[in-house]
């Protein structure tokens, strides 16, 4: 194979050809079907070549003021204008000791960089002061990570305010950040000390569905807004065999934000007895509704002798010595249940008509889903074919 060698003649003059004036170069290559600049080595370290550049394909310096070490280009489809390939080391490394880029990838339609590993990193960036890797383009991807076992794409921010940027600005509510994978988790988020992940949204923060679930948590979940949901209830071990088998119970459910009180109350020799609630209890609670029943004789006048006020209300009407269970209710009426009533009945939107909440169970079919209307499935970035 011919050796290339390049330096930097700009001091006299030399213009290599489709070079801008103002940019200097250490290396030219210009390749109009194939590769611009391909370089091989595999002598092991002289003392007759520096040790920064021991064992590279290509090497190239520049010292002057926005000049190019190496610089490749390609004007065919599948044209490669730098090519680095290493079967252990690294293939095309790029550094910038001061504000400038390490390696720097354009792209009108193609891929900018591209960086393929067998067992290590296919591309890495470092910058003391800028950006280690910046990848734009107009139609593809700007940056592809792609690994068979390990992280596609991993970033990571030592001290900055800011972690990492994913933005999506396209008119096809195309995705700020896009995860994918056939058998892990498409996006994972640890925090040591904050917030796994934290979403906000204009509309959602969070928007999640799944064949089996839609969300696991492991642990206690908070919301201070309202639970709206088809159902509910709580599902534990079976108390009579908890090896093997579940128990679930349902919620219970009100057209009015309600809430229940209740207990046994033990009637003295006159057949009265008054019930003593929290001192929170009617700056809660509205509307009140009673229940009260005997246990182990009749009671024809049971009754409540006295309505709750000053946090009591009274039973009369008993038997001396007689238990009474007792339940009071009442509507919620604090400040954020005025603020936010229950809205029992109520339209449907123009665009939810003909769509429904449970559409299966209902004989429709699945795409009548309304979800798919405000929270449309995300298509893949890549085709599966792309993933070997």
């Amino acid at each position: 194979m011919p050796s290339v060698t390049g330096q930097d003649n700009s001091a006299r003059g030399f213009d290599p050809g489709l070079a801008k004036p103002q940019i200097t170069f250490g290396v030219w290559g210009d390749s109009g079907n194939g590769a611009g600049i391909v370089g091989s080595s595999s002598r092991p370290a002289s003392a007759a070549a520096p040790a920064r550049h021991d064992g590279a394909g290509v090497f190239g310096i520049n010292n002057a003021q926005g000049g190019v070490g190496v610089w490749g280009q390609a004007d065919q489809q599948l044209g490669i204008g730098v090519l680095g390939t290493s079967a252990e080391g690294i293939g095309v490394g790029g550094k910038s000791d001061g504000s400038g880029t390490g390696v720097t990838g354009k792209s009108a339609q193609g891929t900018g960089v591209f960086g393929s590993a067998e067992s290590r990193i296919g591309v890495e960036g470092n910058s003391a002061k800028g950006t280690g890797v910046s990848g734009t383009s107009r139609d593809g991807p700007a940056i592809t990570g792609v690994s068979h076992d390990f992280v596609g794409t991993s970033g990571r921010s030592g001290h900055s305010d800011s972690g990492g940027f994913g933005h999506g600005f396209a008119a096809n509510q195309a995705p700020g950040v896009f995860g994918d994978t056939f058998n892990g988790d498409g996006v994972y988020g640890f925090s040591l000390n904050g917030v796994g992940v934290c979403a906000e949204g204009g509309t959602t923060g969070i928007a999640a569905r799944g064949a089996t679930l839609a969300g696991d948590f492991e642990g206690s979940v908070t919301v201070p807004g309202t639970l709206t949901k088809g159902g509910g209830g709580f599902r534990i071990d079976h108390p009579l065999d908890q090896e093997s088998r579940y128990l679930a119970h349902s919620f219970v459910e009100s057209p009015e934000m309600k809430n229940f009180y209740d207990g046994v109350a033990l009637l003295d020799a006159n057949g009265e007895a008054t019930i003593e609630l929290p001192n929170w209890f009617e700056a809660l609670n509205e509307t009140f509704r009673y229940q009260i029943t005997p246990i182990g004789a009749p009671a024809p006048g049971l009754h409540i002798s006295s309505k709750l006020s000053d946090g009591r209300f009274s039973i009369a009407g008993g038997g001396p010595r007689i238990e009474v269970c007792w339940q009071v209710t009442g509507v919620r009426r604090d400040a954020w249940a005025l603020a936010h009533p229950l809205v029992v009945e109520e339209d449907k939107t123009p665009e939810e008509q003909g769509f429904y909440l449970h559409p299966q169970e209902l004989g429709q079919s699945a795409e009548r889903d309304v979800s798919s209307i405000h929270h449309p499935v995300q298509p893949r970035l890549l085709p599966a074919d792309d993933v070997e």
